[in-house]
């Protein structure tokens, strides 16, 4: 997460054998360092930002300096076991809804590196990443459009 902050409300659609496919989200959250004890699991939106931003909403997670991250997760399940490993889907693809914009930026998209849940999920015990991003560098400039992000290396 770098360069700015943006307000996300989350979409995932994925082509699997030319038939679409939405794969259900179960749990979505996000972290603030600005108030890392926190839980952000019932927020309406998803918040990403950078401590570099310039800018801030109203909200004590939003505030400039520090550090806001969004987690997501999915249920795999609904993918037919045909699909992954040697035979990847055709395009598999988070789709990101960016309703607000303070600053335009970029942000980078990881595996969460453990376990977590909406419920809980706050700053202090929020899991780390995994590798090098499945997307990096996303760009952001405009609020009330949607982002495609390709995700078929994750799977």
């Amino acid at each position: 997460m770098r360069d700015r902050h943006i307000l996300l409300a989350v979409f995932i659609t994925s082509l699997v054998s030319f038939a679409q496919a939405q794969i259900p989200v179960t749990d979505d959250a996000f972290t603030s360092s600005a108030a890392s004890t926190l839980n952000y699991g019932t927020s309406l939106g998803l918040v990403v930002q950078s401590p570099t931003a310039s800018g801030s909403m109203q909200s004590p997670s939003e505030v400039s300096g520090y550090t806001a991250n969004t987690y997501i997760k999915f249920d795999l399940a609904a993918l037919p076991p045909s699909v992954g490993g040697a035979n990847p889907p055709a395009k598999a693809n988070l789709r990101l809804y960016v309703d607000f914009v303070v600053s335009p930026g970029k942000f980078d998209v990881y595996l969460a590196g453990g376990p977590w849940t909406e419920g809980t999920l706050t700053a202090n015990n929020a899991p780390g990443r995994v590798g090098s991003p499945i997307a990096a560098s996303v760009p952001v400039t405009n609020a009330l459009k949607y982002i495609d992000v390709d995700m078929r290396s994750a799977l």
